[in-house]
Order: structure tokens, then sequence, then C-alpha cells
């Protein structure tokens, strides 16, 4: 059910960005799950699919900023100051999320 929720944006003409985290959480997460082939496969499709944006000085300084104020882990606190930094919003079904600005929640 996510799975078609979340096509339409996928599908979309928008530019999509993902933080070099959430690169390393799909390949983990799918590394467990399936097999290395399988890991690589996504993650590359990923890197097709969105800009990836790394973490610099600046970003970390914010993303502490965020994760005290928010309470969020310093993971998500990332991928949310990322989005604030791009003007962009999280797509996502993480229950993290749930309840911040700038977020489209499918879950």
């Amino acid at each position: 059910m996510a799975g078609k929720n979340v096509s339409r944006y996928l599908e979309g003409t928008g530019h999509l960005l993902a933080s070099s985290l959430n690169l390393a959480e799909v390949y983990l997460k799918v590394l467990r799950e399936e097999s290395g082939g399988i890991a690589e496969s996504c993650a590359e499709f990923m890197k097709r699919l969105c800009e990836i944006v790394g973490v610099d000085e600046d970003l970390a300084a914010e993303a502490v900023k965020e994760k005290f104020s928010s309470g969020l882990g310093i993971v998500d606190a990332i991928i949310t100051a990322t989005t604030r930094k791009k003007g962009a919003e999280i797509l996502t079904g993480d229950k993290h999320f749930k309840n911040l600005e700038n977020v489209i929640f499918f879950g």
C-alpha cells in the first residue's frame, strides 16, 4: 500500500534529494534482508533517482541543533537539517517524522 502512495512522487518530474545517510540506511536494510547484489542495485537506483547530499560541517552543526530542539536521533536530525537547507519536503513512512513540518507522510 505504501509503495503505491509513494510511487506518484517517484514518477513525477520533481527534483528528489536524499542524504548520504539515507543511502546508507537503505543499503543496510536491504543487505540485512536480501543480498549484496540487491543492496547494490537499490543503492544505484537511489543514486539515479535522487541528488545525494553529503554532510558537511555546517550541516552537521545544524543537525546537532535540530537534535537537541526536536529530540530526533542524529540521523533523522541530519535528514531534517538537509531538508531545511535545501528548501525541500521529507517524503517518508518513518513514524519519527509523522508530526513534523514539511513532511509528506505515507504510512
